[in-house]
């Protein structure tokens, strides 16, 4: 039974405890955000609690803070609200530190949070839409192709004064070749008197 007394005593310490805390809800890391943010938190009503700010650091320089807002008293919910258009896009931290009047000082931190007002927000590219293939045409089936109108009709030119016909060439041909035997038959027999 005292066990379980101390037990009970004990979650009653640690939810006085953690009600004691200070605390940060939203944003949380890893977000991205755009425009005004609402920061959400709680400041305790911690004994010797003199003043409490809200900051952000780059990630690229964590320990130069920038001022968001200075608190006078302690609170519980919306803190303040970061208008995060006047800070460049990138990656930042936040930080709600609460300072007593004995010097001390106690923080937590968001981490990690990426700003993105300006930069186009990434979206995914879509596939196109297939086209469907048209069915080719059977081997020696030509398909039908436009035909070209660009190029002029030629126009028929006249008969050539000089030209001659198919009987006259046939005539010509046969002589050629009359005359052709007639001199091979020449040379042979001129061949044959020597040799006799």
């Amino acid at each position: 039974m005292g066990l379980l007394l101390m037990g009970w005593a004990w979650m009653g310490v640690s939810a006085v405890l953690a009600q004691e805390e200070i605390a940060l809800w939203a944003p949380r890391s890893y977000e991205t955000l755009q425009g005004q943010v609402v920061i959400q938190g709680r400041i305790p009503p911690l004994e010797g609690f003199a003043w409490a700010e809200i900051a952000f650091a780059s990630a690229d320089s964590p320990q130069t803070w920038f001022l968001i807002q200075r608190l006078e008293q302690p609170t519980e919910g919306p803190l303040t609200v970061w208008d995060t258009r006047q800070v460049r896009d990138g990656v930042y931290h936040l930080r709600l530190l609460v300072v007593f009047q004995d010097g001390r000082q106690q923080e937590v931190r968001v981490e990690a949070l990426r700003l993105q007002n300006y930069l186009p927000t990434a979206t995914p590219t879509p596939f196109p839409t297939p086209v469907p293939l048209q069915p080719l045409a059977p081997p020696g089936i030509l398909s039908p192709t436009p035909t070209a109108t660009f190029w002029p009709t030629p126009t028929p030119l006249p008969a050539n004064p000089l030209s001659t016909s198919q009987e006259a060439l046939a005539r010509i041909w046969g002589w050629g070749l009359a005359a052709g035997i007639l001199t091979v038959t020449i040379l042979i027999l001129g061949i044959r008197r020597r040799n006799l």
